[in-house]
C-alpha cells in the first residue's frame, strides 16, 4: 500500500506537468500558467558612472566608477502560442516582455532620466573597424560589384594597411575636434530601452565619407563608378542594451513532455525572422561559436559550444534530484549552460532546492569550453592580438549580437573571474549573495520558486596604437551595467501548488499511517471481535438442559453467598455491641 499510494501522486504530477490541452479542448492548468505567468518578475539595473574619464584617456589611469541602482522595472511576460506539431509533442511560440519603471522598488534617488558617463559602444565599434585592415576589407567585400569588379579585388590588404597607417591620426584628431570620444553622457532610459545615437560620431562618419571620396581616386584608377554609388551621408545606428521591450522575440520550438515528461520545456530550435538567424537542428549558428580558424580546439570539442541544451528557465522536469544538472539556454548570451545543486531552502513555506551557476561554465582552461573562445582583436591581459581568448570569467558575445558590438558578459562585479580582470577596478567589491546566478526549484513538480538571473555587460576596449590620440587608454573590459532579472512565485501559484501537490502528499502520509500503523490497531480489534464470537458460538453448542442446570446452580450459589454475607455482617455487629456495653 505504501508503494501504491505515492504512485498515485507520482502519476498525478506527470499528468499535470504536460504542456497541452484538457479533455474538453481547453488549455490545462500548467499551460495557462505558462502562457500568462503571474510570477512577480522584475528587471533591475545598476549603472556604472565613470568619474575620471579624462584621466583615463590622457594619463592611462585606472577606471574610477560609482555604481547606482537599482533602476527597477516591472516585467510582464507572455508566451504566445503559434502552433503545435501534429502529435502535440512540440509547441511553437514567441515570448513577449513589457518593462515598466517601478519607483517603489527602485532606489530612492533613481530616475529614468538620470545621466551617466559610460563607455560609448558605438565609438569602440567604429575604432575597431577603422584601425583594422581586415574589418575594412570585410566591409568592402559586402559592397556590390562595379563593372564586374568587386571591392575585395580592387583594394589589396597592403593598400588598406598603408591607408590606415597614414590616415588614422587624422581621423582620431577629427573625432576629438568634433567632441567625439570613448565616453558619452546618456540617460538611463536611453541606455537601456530607447537607444542612443552619438551625433558626434555621425558627424565624424560623414567627415570620413568625405575623406574616402577624396582619396579613392588616388587608390583606384577609375573610381568614378564607385563614387556614384557611395551614400551622400551616413547615420550611425542606435545602441541600447535591452532590445526586447514590447516586442515579439524569437520563435522557439519547445517540447511539451507528452512523449517524455523528462524533456518538458526543452528548446529544440529557434528562428529569428528579423535577420534570418536560426539553428541548424539543435546546433546554434556556426558563426557564433566554434570558429573554424581556432586550431587549438578539436572539432569534437568545439561543437559542444553550439549544442542547444535545456529549457528557457520557465520550468524544469519533475522529480529533480540533488545530483542533477539543470541545463538552460540563455538567449541574452547566445549559449546553453548548466546549474548545480547547492543547498535546500524554503520559499513561502514550500521546500525547495537551490541551484547555482558554477564558475567552470566560463573556465576556458577546460577543454570542453574551447568552442566559446574567439581570437583577441587587441593586446590585453598579457596576450597578443590574434591569440585566444579572453580571461576566465568573461564571455565574448560580439559574434552573436546585432552589428557585432565589442561586448563581453560576466557575472556581476566579475565574480569568479580571473584576478587580472579585477585588478583594473580596485574599488569594486564582490558579494556572492548579490552576484551569484541561482534558481530555486520545487523538486517534485520542477516548478521555479525563485530565480535570480544576474549578468554584467562590459565593453571590450583595445589600445589603438595606430593613433596617438587614444593609445593611452588601458585595454581590457569596462563594465557598463549589471542586472538582475528576478522571479518570485506568486501567492496564487503557491495556493494551486498546495492544493494539487502538497495536500495529496499529506493525504498519502495519513493513508500510509492508517494502513501502516493503524492497521496494527485494526488487527487487535478484529482479534477481540473474533474471540467474542468464538465464545458465543461455544455457548450455542451446549445442550439446553445442561444450560438450565448451570443457571440454577449459579442462582443457588449466589443465594448461599448472600446468606453468608448477611451472617458475617450480623457477627460484626454483635461484636461491636459487646464492646460498647463494656
Amino acid at each position: 500500500m505504501k508503494k501504491i499510494l505515492p504512485d498515485i501522486v507520482h502519476d498525478q504530477v506527470l499528468k499535470e506537468k504536460v504542456i497541452g490541452y484538457n479533455d474538453d479542448g481547453s488549455y490545462n492548468t500548467i499551460t495557462r500558467t505558462w502562457k500568462n505567468p503571474e510570477y512577480l518578475t522584475y528587471m533591475q539595473y545598476w549603472v556604472y558612472n565613470y568619474t575620471n574619464s579624462l584621466e583615463m584617456q590622457h594619463r592611462g589611469a585606472y577606471p574610477d566608477m560609482l555604481e547606482k541602482g537599482p533602476y527597477s522595472y516591472r516585467e510582464y511576460q507572455s508566451n504566445n502560442v503559434e502552433g503545435w506539431s501534429e502529435d502535440e509533442t512540440v509547441v511553437f511560440y514567441r515570448r513577449k516582455s513589457v518593462f515598466i519603471f517601478d519607483k517603489a522598488t527602485s532606489c530612492s534617488t533613481c530616475r529614468p532620466d538620470d545621466i551617466f558617463i559610460v563607455p560609448d559602444i558605438i565609438f569602440f565599434k567604429l575604432m575597431d573597424i577603422l584601425t583594422s585592415p581586415q574589418e575594412v576589407h570585410n566591409i568592402l567585400c559586402t559592397l556590390p560589384e562595379i563593372a564586374g569588379q568587386s571591392f575585395c579585388d580592387a583594394i589589396s590588404m597592403e593598400t588598406l594597411q598603408e591607408a590606415i597607417k597614414n590616415f588614422s591620426d587624422y581621423i582620431s584628431i577629427a573625432m576629438k575636434a568634433r567632441g567625439a570620444g570613448p565616453f558619452i553622457p546618456v540617460t538611463v532610459n536611453d541606455l537601456l530601452f530607447n537607444g542612443f545615437d552619438d551625433p558626434l560620431i555621425t558627424r565624424v562618419a560623414n567627415f570620413l565619407l568625405d575623406i574616402i571620396q577624396e582619396i579613392l581616386p588616388l587608390l583606384i584608377q577609375d573610381a568614378s563608378s564607385i563614387l556614384d554609388i557611395l551614400p551622400k551621408s551616413l547615420e550611425t545606428p542606435k545602441a541600447n542594451l535591452n532590445v526586447n521591450n514590447n516586442t515579439l522575440q524569437l520563435q522557439f520550438q519547445m517540447r511539451t513532455g507528452k512523449d517524455d515528461i523528462d524533456t518538458v520545456g526543452e528548446v529544440l530550435s529557434f528562428y529569428d525572422d528579423e535577420n534570418g538567424t536560426n539553428t541548424d537542428g539543435n546546433l546554434l549558428p556556426e558563426s557564433w561559436w566554434s570558429a573554424p580558424d581556432i586550431d587549438q580546439c578539436s572539432p569534437s570539442q568545439a561543437i559542444l559550444a553550439r549544442r542547444l541544451n535545456g529549457t528557457l528557465g520557465d520550468f524544469f522536469k519533475p522529480f529533480v534530484e540533488k545530483d542533477d544538472r539543470l541545463y538552460l539556454y540563455i538567449p541574452e548570451i547566445c549559449r546553453s549552460l548548466y546549474m548545480v545543486y547547492d543547498k535546500q531552502l524554503t520559499i513561502k513555506d514550500i521546500k525547495g532546492m537551490h541551484f547555482i551557476l558554477p564558475d567552470d561554465v566560463f573556465n576556458y582552461d577546460l577543454e570542453h569550453n574551447c568552442g566559446f573562445c574567439h581570437r583577441l582583436k587587441h593586446d590585453m591581459y598579457g596576450k597578443k592580438s590574434g591569440q585566444i581568448c579572453l580571461p576566465n570569467g568573461l564571455l565574448d558575445i560580439s559574434q552573436c549580437t546585432r552589428l557585432t558590438p565589442p561586448i563581453a558578459v560576466s557575472k556581476p562585479h566579475f565574480l569568479g573571474a580571473a584576478p587580472e580582470i579585477l585588478h583594473m577596478f580596485p574599488r569594486m567589491k564582490q558579494n556572492i549573495k548579490d552576484d551569484e546566478v541561482s534558481v530555486d526549484i520545487e523538486p517534485n513538480m520542477g516548478i521555479v520558486l525563485k530565480a535570480d538571473k544576474r549578468l554584467q555587460i562590459n565593453v571590450v576596449v583595445g589600445r589603438y596604437n595606430v593613433t596617438k590620440t587614444y593609445n593611452v587608454l588601458l585595454p581590457g573590459v569596462y563594465p557598463i551595467v549589471w542586472l538582475n532579472e528576478s522571479f518570485l512565485i506568486d501567492d496564487g501559484t503557491v495556493s494551486d501548488l498546495n492544493s494539487r501537490l502538497f495536500n495529496p502528499q499529506k493525504l498519502v502520509k495519513i493513508l500510509c499511517w492508517v494502513f501502516g500503523v493503524g492497521l496494527g490497531a485494526l488487527c487487535i480489534v478484529i482479534s477481540v471481535i473474533l474471540g467474542v464470537c468464538s465464545v458465543f458460538r461455544l455457548k450455542q453448542k451446549t445442550p439446553k438442559a445442561k444450560e438450565v442446570d448451570v443457571n440454577l446452580s449459579s442462582q443457588e450459589n449466589m443465594k448461599n453467598m448472600l446468606q453468608n454475607k448477611t451472617t458475617e455482617l450480623r457477627y460484626r455487629g454483635s461484636v461491636g455491641s459487646s464492646k460498647t456495653e463494656n
